[in-house]
C-alpha cells in the first residue's frame, strides 16, 4: 500500500490512493492505440477476405457513389473506399465487444492494466463482475447506441448515442476533482485504484 509521504505511519486518505486522472487518461490513450490498431488489423483481414457488408443504408451508399462520381474519381476506386471504410466500420464494432467483455470479466481495460489500475468499489474493496458489466454498460452505452442505429427505422439512435457519449466525457473530467470520481463513478458507485491499494 503507498504511503502518505507526510507522514509514512498514517494510512492516507481514500481520495489519495484513487488513480489520478493523469493515469487514467493514460490507460485511456492507451485503450484508443490499442483498438485501433486491433480494429486495422482486422479489417485488413475482412477487406482481403473480399468482405462487403456496408453499415450503411442504400440511399447514403447512393449519395456517396454520386459525390465521388462528381469528384471524378472512377467507380472501381470508390467500391475500394466503401470496401475500407464498411470493413473498419465491422472490425471496430467487433473490437469494441470484445473490449467490453474484457472490461466486464476482469476488472480493467488493457489500458488500466498497463498502468496497473482496477475497477474497484467506491470504498476501495474489490468489485465483483455484476458491478464491473454495469459500469461497461454505462461507460459503452454511446457504442451500444450506435450499433442498433444501424437497423432500420432506429437510426435516431445515433443522435442520442452522439448526445451521450458528449455528456460522458464531460463528466470524465469530475475525476479532476479531489474525489477523483468521473460522473459514471459516483452514479455507480465506483472507483479506479492502483491493483496494489485494493481492499479485500
Amino acid at each position: 500500500m503507498h504511503n502518505n509521504p507526510l507522514d509514512p505511519f498514517l494510512t492516507p486518505p481514500l481520495e489519495y490512493m484513487r488513480a489520478s486522472f493523469g493515469k487514467r487518461f493514460v490507460a485511456f490513450l492507451i485503450d484508443m492505440l490499442i483498438m485501433f490498431l486491433a480494429a486495422s488489423v482486422v479489417a485488413v483481414f475482412l477487406f482481403s477476405s473480399g468482405f462487403s457488408l456496408s453499415l450503411l443504408p442504400p440511399e447514403e451508399l447512393s449519395t456517396i457513389r454520386d459525390i465521388y462520381s462528381r469528384a471524378n474519381i472512377d467507380s472501381e476506386a470508390t467500391e475500394t473506399i466503401i470496401g475500407i471504410v464498411s470493413a473498419y466500420s465491422v472490425s471496430s464494432i467487433i473490437i469494441a465487444l470484445i473490449y467490453m467483455g474484457i472490461e466486464a470479466t476482469t476488472a480493467a481495460s488493457p489500458g488500466k492494466r498497463v498502468m496497473g489500475m482496477v475497477v474497484t468499489r467506491i470504498s476501495g474493496q474489490a468489485a465483483d463482475s455484476a458491478l464491473w458489466t454495469r459500469r461497461v454498460i454505462v461507460k459503452y452505452l454511446s457504442t451500444i447506441l450506435g450499433i442498433f442505429s444501424h437497423f432500420p427505422s432506429l437510426d435516431w439512435l445515433g443522435h442520442i448515442g452522439l448526445f451521450y457519449l458528449i455528456l460522458f466525457y464531460i463528466g470524465c473530467l469530475f475525476a479532476l476533482g479531489d474525489e477523483r470520481l468521473a460522473l459514471h463513478d459516483r452514479i455507480l458507485q465506483t472507483a479506479v485504484m492502483p491493483k496494489e491499494d485494493v481492499q479485500p
